[in-house]
């Protein structure tokens, strides 16, 4: 099991680089989702995080694909607002590919290496939205990471799963014990 964790759209910059720096060790993925960010701020806050130490490796960058081009990343994420898989693929084979995909059937079809798969549990970013069975990840037939409402208290039912970590981080005042928990959930 591997965790990631993703940007959410409030996080000020000091804040992402600080809880970055401070979990490194003990998260797998960090991924750069920042909406409201245009090319050159996404290239400055990316560019100043891996400055400051944080392994490029374990970066992801959500949409960008020049800006994960210019700062040597390898790993990006599409979703809706994206480029297409295929043509992602074709225009730059070297690059890892996470898609955001809703549904079983949407998982299955994908073209990317990974898929980001959720809402798992209840979350308030999706209040209206029904979550998707755990039974439903067992019909996925690929790498797949989940998202939704994931908490200490309920990661041990995602044992065999990838886990992205959104909210619950940046709202933390105490990253570092958060990911702990989250590791004695998973029982590590």
């Amino acid at each position: 099991m591997k965790i990631h964790i993703i940007t959410d759209d409030v996080v000020q910059e000091q804040r992402l680089i600080d809880y970055a720096l401070a979990t490194q060790h003990m998260i797998d993925y960090l991924h750069i989702r920042l909406y409201d960010y245009d090319a050159a701020q996404l290239f400055n806050v990316t560019t100043k995080l891996m400055a400051s130490g944080f392994p490029r490796q374990k970066l992801v960058i959500h949409d960008r694909i020049d800006v994960a081009i210019a700062c040597g990343i390898s790993t990006v994420q599409l979703g809706y607002r994206s480029m297409d898989v295929a043509t992602v693929r074709n225009s730059f084979p070297q690059l890892t590919i996470i898609e955001s995909v809703h549904s079983v059937e949407e998982a299955n079809t994908s073209k990317a290496d990974i898929v980001l798969f959720g809402h798992i549990f209840p979350t308030a970013s999706k209040q209206n939205l029904p979550t998707r069975q755990l039974s439903d990840l067992t019909q996925i037939a690929k790498e797949m990471i989940v998202i939704g409402g994931i908490k200490p208290s309920n990661i041990h039912k995602l044992q065999s799963y990838n886990v992205a970590i959104m909210s619950t981080f940046w709202q933390s005042d105490e990253p570092i014990t958060l990911i702990h928990n989250y590791k004695e959930g998973m029982g590590k």
